[in-house]
């Protein structure tokens, strides 16, 4: 059984398919920009932990 879409039935498909690729890309968009911004938290607060311990070692020498 074959089905015969006309190009208008094509159209349509195209763009509901292109609309969910986009809706997933900025979801994922969003997980990543979280991610780094978490990451870069993170990393400022290993920053101030070294910074803290070097000058706990020059207070105690």
């Amino acid at each position: 059984m074959s089905v015969a879409m006309t190009d208008k039935e094509d159209e349509e498909d195209v763009r509901a398919l292109a609309a969910k690729v986009a809706s997933d890309l900025s979801e994922y968009g969003m997980t990543l920009a979280t991610m780094l911004l978490r990451l870069d938290q993170a990393s400022r607060k290993l920053d101030d932990a070294r910074k803290a311990a070097g000058k706990l070692h020059e207070e105690e020498h």
